[in-house]
């Protein structure tokens, strides 16, 4: 069973835990400057982390940026809270040329790109369907003027962005929320999930691949693998056991109104709703603005997503929201994830309820409602696949666990 201690995790020996603490560190750390064309700062700060805006690593963050480093395509699944973005961050530092990231919402790179904007001026640029003038970013990224390039994987995937980067010098290309290439990839809602590889190897396969996901089970893990050619040896699977977390599930009764109304009144967090469907999601956000509940309404294509995150960072707020909440969105302060219904497998539950206490030392909760139409509903309109009724059929077992949530998780996932 995997474990989270260096050494003893799947694919990590004790020659990786000795090459974590002599792993090698990016200029910054060595009392250099960060040697970037188009940064006139000079970055010699004490430490990269300082430069990030971060005072200390996290348990295994240093293993994790050694071994990103040290393999050409690698895979690492990190438990929510970890910091993933922080640790390819820091290799893309640690290297010569454009790092691109390939995300799903605009709203994720938006913020990503905004955060780092604010402790490194002018090293992060996005491209998405709102960017007003391209040919200027074009230019810039040509002339070498940005470290990171955030960007979806339909765009990735155009002749146009695949010529651009043809001609860039690059450090890495990054595959965030990889769970996607099986959950989007293999239902034909983003099929250009799976041309990932097919798009790296048009730009020149030997730039190195890095995928991350915060959840994960074996066969999601191996999907994600032989889709990017990652060998085993360059995997890192790390224990996502959230001990912070205590998870319940809760049957509804009737609209569920007065049972949600009961969570948020004694919660003194944010919560965060999900729903399945965004007319389900429409729903309950109306139907608790009725009970009195001021909400903020979080869809994947949402034209306030970036207002929400950035109103999260100053108050409590309760969110209700579809999925997309869950893909790489930091929203602060969770104290509560109730899932209004069902998730469709125990993988998207694991992403969305981690949401739930990334702050150190903070605490939360995880509550799965449902009825049995829910179940017959979901399993009716959803599940179209031997894989899909497996998956869906795990997420009922837990339903109807007794007391022992997070064991089962652990052992459906690890």
């Amino acid at each position: 069973m995997t474990r989270s201690v260096i050494g003893k995790v799947e694919g990590f020996d004790d020659r990786d835990v000795e090459s974590a603490q002599n792993w090698a560190e990016p200029l910054c750390l060595r009392g250099k400057m960060v040697e970037h064309k188009g940064m006139t700062d000079p970055y010699t700060k004490k430490d990269v982390l300082v430069l990030l805006g971060h005072s200390s690593f996290r348990s295994q963050q240093k293993a994790v940026i050694s071994r990103m480093l040290k393999y050409d395509r690698s895979f690492f699944r990190l438990r929510t809270g970890f910091g993933k973005s922080l640790c390819f961050q820091i290799a893309a530092l640690c290297q010569k040329g454009l790092c691109v990231v390939i995300e799903p919402l605009i709203a994720v790179m938006n913020d990503q790109v905004e955060k780092l904007n604010a402790v490194l001026p002018h090293s992060a640029v996005t491209i998405n369907s709102t960017t007003r003038d391209k040919k200027a970013v074009y230019q810039a990224l040509k002339q070498e003027k940005y470290k990171f390039l955030y960007i979806s994987p339909e765009l990735f995937f155009s002749n146009e962005i695949r010529q651009l980067l043809r001609k860039i010098l690059l450090s890495q290309i990054v595959v965030d929320e990889a769970h996607c290439i099986t959950f989007y990839g293999k239902n034909s809602f983003r099929p250009q999930y799976l041309k990932i590889r097919r798009a790296i190897q048009s730009i020149g396969g030997s730039v190195k691949v890095i995928a991350l996901t915060g959840s994960a089970d074996t066969t999601t893990i191996r999907e994600i693998r032989t889709s990017l050619r990652i060998p085993r040896k360059a995997s890192f699977v790390h224990d996502i056991s959230r001990p912070e977390i205590s998870y319940s599930v809760l049957k509804r009764h009737g609209n569920g109104a007065k049972q949600l109304c009961r969570m948020i009144k004694y919660c003194d967090g944010t919560v965060i709703i999900f729903c399945t469907l965004r007319d389900t999601a429409e729903a309950v956000s109306s139907m608790l603005r009725k009970a009195g509940i001021e909400t903020e309404l979080f869809l994947g294509k949402g034209k306030n997503n970036a207002d929400i995150i950035a109103k999260s960072q100053r108050e409590r707020l309760v969110i209700v929201a579809t999925s997309a909440l869950c893909m790489g969105v930091d929203i602060p302060n969770v104290k509560q994830v109730v899932h209004f219904e069902p998730p469709l497998s125990l993988v998207e539950y694991c992403q969305g309820s981690g949401r739930a206490a990334r702050e150190k030392g903070s605490s939360g909760r995880a509550v799965m409602m449902y009825t049995e139409n829910d179940l017959l509903y979901i399993r009716r309109c959803f599940c179209k696949t031997k894989s899909d009724n497996k998956q869906f059929d795990a997420v009922c077992r837990y339903i109807k666990t007794q007391g022992k949530h997070r064991r089962f998780l652990l052992e459906a996932l690890n």
